[in-house]
């Protein structure tokens, strides 16, 4: 039994991971079968899952999703053959989905001029010291593009670009102020998937860590040597 001082910490990781585990039907159910469903795990001790409301945007597969102060969000995909360029949030303590600035450059202001390559499929994501981040995939394609989303606001910069083989169907994760993309494939064929890993510390200047180069000083792509 968890001590009740341990237990908020513990659904705070859970809901994290949880979140993330949510996408997994966007990223494998077939192109005839997309979802817009979504459960939650409810009560840590009893293993219940509850029914939440679904995404109000369209149903989609190939999303990604990040989580950053107890919010969720969702974004990219495909919808029969349409990439999706709504942004959504959801608030588990008020149990609704919130829409933000879609990721396209859809509006007259010129804050979206620059958003060409945030939409797609097969991409990854990850979050880091309160910030999101895109990164990889395409139009059905292989990427290296990094994009960073700032909720203060609502606005989207293209940082230093996975300085690797461009790939989808990658991986991201985040330990500590470093978030991390591995593996992945080229799309080329059957036997092209990646062992590589590689870090990503925004704003880093100069890092301290075994096996590890900085790249780039400015949002750095780190790589992860044997």
């Amino acid at each position: 039994m968890l001590k009740e001082s341990t237990r908020p910490t513990l659904f705070k990781i859970l809901y994290i991971l949880l979140f993330s585990l949510a996408v997994f039907s966007f990223v494998n159910c077939s192109d005839d079968d997309l979802v817009g469903d979504w459960t939650e795990l409810s009560d840590l001790d009893g293993n219940e899952w509850t029914k939440i409301i679904s995404i109000e945007g369209s149903k989609r597969k190939d999303a990604v999703a990040f989580v950053v102060d107890g919010l969720g969000y969702v974004c990219t995909g495909i919808a029969n053959g349409s990439y999706e360029d709504d942004f959504w949030a959801y608030d588990p303590q008020a149990g609704n989905w919130v829409k933000k600035r879609d990721i396209y450059n859809v509006s007259d202001n010129e804050y979206d001029d620059d958003y060409t390559n945030i939409i797609g499929t097969n991409k990854v994501a990850f979050s880091v010291n309160g910030k999101g981040y895109v990164a990889t995939g395409g139009l059905s394609s292989t990427g290296t593009a990094v994009w960073e989303y700032n909720p203060e606001t609502d606005l989207w910069t293209q940082k230093t670009s996975l300085e690797a083989t461009s790939r989808l169907d990658a991986v991201g994760f985040t330990i500590g102020d470093i978030g991390y993309i591995a593996t992945g494939k080229d799309g080329s064929a059957e036997d092209d998937d990646f062992d590589d890993l590689w870090g990503f510390k925004p704003g880093a200047t100069q890092v301290d860590l075994n096996k590890i180069i900085v790249v780039d000083n400015s949002s750095s792509m780190l790589i992860v040597n044997n």
